[in-house]
């Protein structure tokens, strides 16, 4: 009995404990399993980040303009780290007449110090006489220098900080400005251009504790910033390397923070940005080359009157019909003035047809400023509304289209939606229709401060400069143009006094022969009346 009791207490120690593993292995298992589920979720989730950051490199790298690259980089540094604002900045050399010294007013600064670039020269002794020459010499390619005097210029920056674009940030080599118009830095470190002279990048998760410290334009605000350096690539004297400019992104006014991992694929990003924003931009610059040539060719050689002169080769003006008329128009007779306001109207209209100066402008602004692009590379009237690049309100670019406007009597107020209507305006100008009035508004446009002159022409945006063209031939023709509109008037006034002295004297007439048959009347009555008593008196 004691052994049955003994194994059955044993029998069922031992089930108790097969029971317990069999719950424990349970358990384990679903521990197990939820492990193996967590740990797929977040291989999953570092493969969808790669497969995120991926596509994005991939949306970059196929940019085929600069807009396109804009919105593209934007996306990829939203969709793959906690930023929220990204902005880009171009590496530009100061001049010593940007450099101002607020202390010796405002005089320039000497950069007598400046960084030269440097080449290895050739040290190879000439080989002795009979022997082969030696190949040309290459120096070794060199890292292209950063200059010292030096600024980051914003050339884009997202949706809500726009107003950063052309602001300025100066390297600490600089003089401190007071405007802040331009911008920050000079006279002091910053980040930005200590990722600059480094050649790489930073990643700083609260600004309020960097050193240097960093502020948003002399502002200090909470949040993350990194940026890193747009490297050029290897070319034929240099190595690989050269400072574009830098990409920055931040969290101010936005949730998260920029860590260790955001900072990698930020790098990761810029790498691929530094490629195609180099390419982008070489394409941009050989395109606006051309503009650029096409716009001086238009002001300085289309647009100018040939000088005449003597002999075989000399080309007569064909703008000399439009000479002024002899004698003054008040003391013609208005068959004389008829005639002059037909041949000076249609000498005007010889400026509008064929190799016209009016006629080459707008064809070339048709060419070149249509409606709408026809093809990505293009420009379009759209490209003008108020607030677009280049056009914001007060800009030179703005007040050259609202200038254009008052020419062509057109509304400007929306471009993006009446495209097609300024469009027809400036194909259907007519210097006919200057008058005195339009000739003010235009000159009170191009006179405000600062005044916009030809000095600046090719420093306007592109699609300014053609229009400005159009606006100096027009003014260049408004002797002539105002001419006809004075003769008109004239030749109206003396039409309105001849008109008005023939009614007078067509009512002078009709009052004489109306007295003159009333007096006859009166004398018929009289004799008839006289003859009447005649009669009378013989019966």
């Amino acid at each position: 009995v004691d052994y049955l009791a003994h194994w059955l207490l044993k029998y069922l120690a031992v089930q108790e404990k097969k029971t317990r593993a069999g719950e424990a292995e349970v358990v384990v298992q679903k521990e197990r399993e939820a492990f193996d589920v967590a740990e797929q979720a977040k291989v999953d989730t570092e493969a969808s980040k790669v497969h995120t950051l991926q596509e994005a490199k991939k949306m970059v790298e196929a940019c085929t303009n600069i807009p396109m690259f804009y919105e593209a980089i934007v996306k990829g540094v939203r969709e793959n780290t906690q930023a929220n604002n990204v902005y880009i900045a171009l590496l530009k050399a100061v001049s010593p007449e940007e450099d101002k010294d607020e202390k010796s007013e405002n005089a320039p600064t000497p950069h007598d110090d400046e960084l030269m670039e440097t080449w290895e020269e050739d040290t190879r002794e000439a080989p002795a006489e009979g022997e082969e020459p030696l190949p040309a010499w290459v120096p070794p390619k060199i890292l292209p220098v950063v200059p010292k005097y030096s600024k980051l210029q914003y050339v884009f920056a997202s949706d809500g900080n726009q107003w950063l674009r052309n602001k300025e940030l100066r390297s600490s080599a600089c003089k401190s400005s007071s405007d802040s118009s331009i911008g920050g830095g000079g006279g002091r470190e910053t980040v930005s251009f200590q990722t600059v002279s480094e050649r790489g990048g930073r990643v700083i998760r609260n600004v309020l504790e960097s050193d240097p410290m960093l502020h948003f334009f002399d502002m200090p605000m909470p949040g993350s910033f990194a940026c890193q350096t747009l490297l050029r690539g290897e070319t034929e004297k240099y190595l690989a390397g050269g400072v574009m400019g830098v990409l920055c992104c931040d969290t101010v006014d936005a949730d998260g923070v920029l860590g260790e991992k955001d900072g990698a694929v930020f790098k990761d990003l810029c790498s691929i940005a530094s490629i195609t924003y180099e390419r982008l931009l070489e394409e941009a610059r050989k395109r606006q080359e051309e503009e650029d040539e096409v716009a001086r060719k238009l002001l300085e050689e289309d647009i100018v009157l040939p000088a005449g002169g003597e002999g075989e080769d000399a080309v007569g003006n064909p703008e000399a019909c439009l000479a002024k008329e002899e004698g003054e128009d008040a003391d013609k007779e208005i068959e004389a003035l008829g005639a002059e306001i037909e041949v000076l109207s249609a000498n005007l209209d010889l400026t509008n047809a064929g190799t016209g100066r009016i006629a080459k402008v707008k064809a070339l602004i048709k060419e070149r400023l249509p409606e709408l692009k026809s093809n990505e590379h293009g420009r379009q009237i759209p490209d003008l509304a108020l607030g677009a690049l280049d056009f914001e309100d007060n800009s030179l670019g703005h007040r050259i289209v609202k200038a254009v406007a008052k020419l062509v009597s057109a509304d400007v107020a929306d471009l993006k939606e009446t495209a097609a209507v300024f469009a027809a305006a400036l194909a259907g100008f007519d210097i006919k229709t200057l008058t005195q009035e339009i000739v003010e508004a235009v000159n009170a446009e191009l006179t405000a401060e600062p005044a916009i002159v030809k000095e600046m022409y090719s420093n306007l945006p592109i699609q300014a400069r053609f229009l400005y063209v159009l606006l100096c031939v027009a003014l260049d023709l408004k002797d002539p143009a105002l001419r006809l509109v004075e003769k008109k008037r004239i030749k109206s006034e003396k039409a309105t006094v001849a008109k008005a002295a023939e009614e007078a004297a067509a009512a002078a007439a009709a009052a004489a022969e109306e007295e003159a048959a009333t007096a006859a009347a009166a004398a018929a009555a009289a004799a008839e009346a006289e003859g009447g008593g005649e009669a009378a008196a013989e019966s």
